[in-house]
């Protein structure tokens, strides 16, 4: 598969063997482009056995599509279209499961009458650390609230990579990733790289980081809300620090491949 070829192809919603689980319920000739079925999939009702409701399934489905497809691509482990929706549907319960139990620790009275230390809204603060000779990337993202006050923080290294730019797009990704985790819905994304962000918010395709935009977007779909904005790097210095640190915590002895992550 190209880098650019459709993305409705690529994440196989226009591939009948893996439509064909759920082809009585989605018919691709109806849907334009990835990005508006992305978008009209945040209204759209999970009917029974889902057992989801209310909740989002279609970027989960297409999330799992895309880790299937990868690694039949890259490791010739083919999984079927009945093991690919089903661990689409138990991770996408798992998710909103967790979204109810936080509404509901939330709810419960405060009793010390102190300020809650979780806003509605996060800012989240990216960075990439490249490195040309060795092809390492570290990544770093620090959580603030409203106050400024830090909520979370996380870095990663990764091997092997290409340029500067897809460093910067691990980190987003490896921090929505983290924010998800946490349970925050609510985020908005900074970050100084700015062909990225352009990106990000044009839905411009980069043949660089294709896969990676598309990563991104599908989590990006699991937020109640959020949005990408460009910063100066000044103003980035302490994600910029993280993702530093984990560049050089990267143990050169390490086969290549392998992914740290320091929380």
């Amino acid at each position: 598969m190209g880098p650019f070829t459709n993305p409705l192809e690529e994440s196989g919603l226009q591939n009948p063997k893996l439509m064909s689980t759920f082809s009585n319920t989605i018919n691709p000739s109806l849907i334009l482009n990835f990005s508006t079925a992305l978008i009209a999939s945040k209204d759209w009702v999970c009917l029974p056995p889902s057992g989801l409701g209310e909740g989002p399934l279609f970027p989960w489905i297409c999330w799992f599509i895309w880790k299937a497809r990868n690694r039949f691509i890259f490791e010739e482990h083919l999984f079927t279209p009945s093991e690919t929706i089903t661990k689409a549907v138990r991770e996408a319960r798992k998710w909103q499961l967790a979204q109810q139990e936080k509404r509901v620790v939330n709810q419960r009275p405060n009793l010390s009458n102190r300020t809650p230390n979780q806003p509605h809204a996060l800012t989240c603060f990216t960075d990439g650390a490249w490195n040309k000779e060795t092809k390492i990337g570290g990544l770093g993202w620090i959580l603030v609230d409203n106050e400024g006050s830090e909520v979370s923080r996380g870095q990663a290294a990764e091997r092997n990579v290409s340029s500067p730019l897809m460093t910067e797009a691990l980190a987003v990704r490896s921090a929505l990733n983290h924010a998800l985790e946490e349970g925050f819905t609510s985020l908005h994304l900074k970050s100084d790289a700015l062909d990225l962000i352009r990106a990000l918010n044009s839905h411009e395709q980069i043949k660089e980081i294709y896969g990676l935009l598309f990563d991104i977007h599908a989590l990006a779909s699991m937020f109640v809300s959020i949005d990408f904005s460009y910063i100066p790097r000044s103003n980035n210095n302490i994600a910029d620090a993280i993702a530093k640190l984990a560049k050089s915590r990267l143990i050169p002895s390490l086969p290549t491949g392998t992914h740290c992550i320091v929380g």
